[in-house]
């Protein structure tokens, strides 16, 4: 929290983009903890490209999530 919006919102990408790879270095990085990074750094967001990285990352956290993946199991 004591960090710029910019260094919190590219932290929140960076682990985005670590999530989807399924990198070995998450130790307990989650969708859910890059989107409230995210929000938290939103700011003002003039052309709105940060809130659509949020959502973004919302709909893969449906997605790619414990409860998503046992649905698709049935399939």
């Amino acid at each position: 929290a004591a960090t710029s919006e910019n260094y919190r919102f590219s932290a929140a990408v960076a682990g985005f983009g670590q999530l989807l790879s399924g990198s070995q270095y998450l130790d307990t990085l989650s969708y859910l903890a890059v989107r409230k990074i995210a929000s938290g750094a939103r700011g003002e967001d003039e052309l709105g490209y940060r809130s659509e990285f949020i959502s973004l990352v919302a709909t893969a956290e449906a997605m790619f999530s414990p409860v998503a993946m046992a649905d698709t199991s049935h399939q």
